[in-house]
């Protein structure tokens, strides 16, 4: 499955990258949300996992402008923050799901099959 994952820290777009390769996925890293919001016009990655707090686009503009287009409707969005944030705002943006920072794998791998479940992949 394609996934298009999306922080600015460097250290977790390393440490994430690999775990979701080694489960067989194709991963493009982004460092920030103008670069994810390029690749998903490029290329509509099913899947969407972004911070919620990065310079420029943040994770929730994302998630609004991949809802706005109109192949948005056919990705899943998976928010994540290490900050207290109002899920409400969130949820309204569209965002199908929260994943708490820092990442551990298990919970990771959980929302990606959740995120295939849900897109019947």
């Amino acid at each position: 499955m394609r996934i298009l994952f999306a922080d600015d820290s460097a250290v977790t777009r390393t440490l994430v990258t690999p775990i979701l390769a080694a489960q067989g996925h194709e991963v493009a890293a982004a460092e920030n949300g103008t670069e994810a919001w390029d690749l998903w016009q490029s290329v509509h990655h099913p899947v969407v996992i972004a911070d919620w707090f990065m310079p420029g686009i943040d994770g929730l503009e994302l998630c609004r402008r991949i809802r706005a287009d109109p192949h948005g409707g056919g990705t899943y969005f998976i928010l994540q923050t290490g900050r207290t944030a109002d899920s409400m705002q969130a949820t309204e943006s569209g965002v199908d799901q929260f994943l708490n920072k820092p990442i551990v794998p298990a919970e990771l791998l959980a929302s990606v099959k959740a995120a295939a479940e849900a897109l019947g992949l």
